[in-house]
């Protein structure tokens, strides 16, 4: 990697915009990631986390959802002694919490007032976050593996529940508008909209299958992923993966789509075309069946993907599918990873009940500084 002189020669000397300049600084932060030894967050979950989601206006707010029906919310910028404080929390048992293990949190898009929770009891709900009491609540017949709200269209969730097909729901009608079926011959337990197209939407199944939907069509999917590229005419023997998908992330401008397989494979396809890029991630063990939350962080100037792999955290290069490093904290088997725009940080969770901070070198050593000199403060305080 370049070093920072030097790009600040090539900076002031036009050789390099101020915009690499930025990019390349964000990579540099990405890849010197490590497990925060200045802050940590309060232990509040009692039972193991699976869902993790952040807010996404200022990157302030950190939802968890756990497989007793707990939820919890972490103010990530105060903080009191190195510790990020439990602002709101719906604990297993109580009268709102969900019965079973909830599956998927996800703030409200732009609004930090409210969020949508789902899980094992067949239920979505929409919250007040302010009053932590449900505003609204849909029952589905399966159980809801996933949800994804809609950053484009706020009003429409995708959920996949224990069917072959997956359906939209619309906040605003309170009504379910669109089944999406005839493409999976197994059971749909990922779904994701795309960040851009407010039409366009993927599913993905026990079956190994990923489809594309444009839901303005009823005339059925508009492609099935083919990892084998195979010029059979029956779209029914296309697979993504040669087992069940268990997660899937879109880059943040649309165009490409990462899918994780219990193929232990992970793959980058691009969405217009609906073909695999074949780069080659390598063996990226999966124990999940379930599922578990992958992020991307392609911010900088080499997109970096965190995939949770047994109790470690697998960190790769997406253009060249070259594992980076592996982050190793957890205790146990790690369910969830979200990386924040805003503040360059990594936070995950997992069976061992724990939400853990990952941050760069250089914010360490720049939250060392300022403990150091608070503490100098102090003693200087106290003298006078």
């Amino acid at each position: 990697m370049t070093s920072l002189p030097l790009m600040l020669d090539q900076l002031r000397s036009g050789c390099i915009k101020g915009i690499s300049f930025s990019r390349a600084r964000v990579t540099e932060r990405q890849q010197s990631i490590e497990i925060s030894k200045t802050s940590d967050l309060e232990a509040c979950h009692k039972f193991p986390i699976n869902a993790l989601c952040l807010d996404p206006v200022e990157g302030r707010f950190l939802l968890s959802g756990g497989i007793a029906g707990q939820i919890f919310v972490h103010d990530t910028f105060e903080q009191s002694e190195g510790t990020l404080p439990v602002v709101a929390k719906i604990p297993h048992g109580t009268r709102y919490a969900h019965k079973y293990s909830v599956e998927t949190v996800q703030w409200f898009p732009a609004d930090t007032g409210t969020f949508t929770s789902s899980s094992m009891d067949k239920t979505l709900k929409l919250w007040d976050a302010n009053r932590l009491k449900p505003v609204f609540l849909a029952r589905f017949n399966g159980q809801v593996y996933k949800h994804h709200q809609s950053r484009v269209n706020c009003n429409l969730v995708l959920l996949a529940t224990d069917e072959s097909h997956a359906q939209i729901l619309d906040l605003n009608t309170s009504s379910k508008t669109h089944m999406l079926s005839g493409a999976h011959t197994g059971k749909v337990r990922q779904c994701i909209w795309s960040p851009v197209v407010e039409h366009l939407c993927v599913t993905g199944g026990t079956d190994g299958r990923v489809c594309i939907w444009d839901v303005r069509y009823t005339r059925g999917h508009l492609a099935a992923l083919d990892t084998d590229h195979t010029n059979q005419k029956k779209a029914n023997h296309h697979r993504a993966h040669h087992d069940r998908i268990v997660s899937m992330e879109f880059s943040s401008d649309g165009l490409e789509l990462l899918t994780y397989g219990l193929d232990h494979t992970v793959r980058i396809w691009d969405v217009a075309l609906a073909k695999n890029r074949r780069i080659n991630f390598g063996r990226i063990s999966c124990a999940s069946v379930k599922g578990v939350q992958i992020a991307l962080a392609d911010d900088g100037t080499t997109p970096v993907l965190f995939v949770p792999s047994g109790q470690s955290i697998r960190m790769c290069d997406t253009t060249t599918g070259v594992r980076l490093k592996n982050l190793r904290a957890h205790l146990d088997s790690v369910s969830a990873v979200v990386y924040c725009n805003h503040t360059k940080r990594l936070f995950s969770a997992g069976a061992d009940r724990s939400i853990l901070l990952w941050c760069s070198e250089a914010e360490l050593e720049e939250d060392s500084k300022a403990k150091s000199e608070a503490i100098a403060d102090r003693w200087s305080d106290s003298d006078d």
